[in-house]
């Protein structure tokens, strides 16, 4: 009985150990073939959205009273 679970034991390891191997090596050869693929078939550039204009830049104290704010509403005041 201690014999068939050791055998049922290392089957199931050397299974998931070649299954390991096969994903490892597949991978490997995925990460070689992409560059050739894309070099076929590259990937549409799509523009770069416009940044939105600042209306108005903040003050050194609306800053300071913005982060005086949240340090007083995180608990670590007191």
């Amino acid at each position: 009985m201690v014999t068939d679970s050791l055998i049922i034991t290392l089957i199931g390891m050397g299974f998931v150990f070649c299954f390991l191997g096969i994903l490892v090596l597949t991978m490997s050869l995925l990460s070689h073939i992409t560059p050739l693929i894309n070099r076929f078939i590259p990937e549409p550039v799509v523009p770069a959205k416009p940044k939105p204009a600042i209306a108005a830049q903040a003050s050194d104290a609306a800053i300071a009273a913005a982060v005086a704010l949240a340090w007083y509403n995180s608990g670590r005041s007191k």
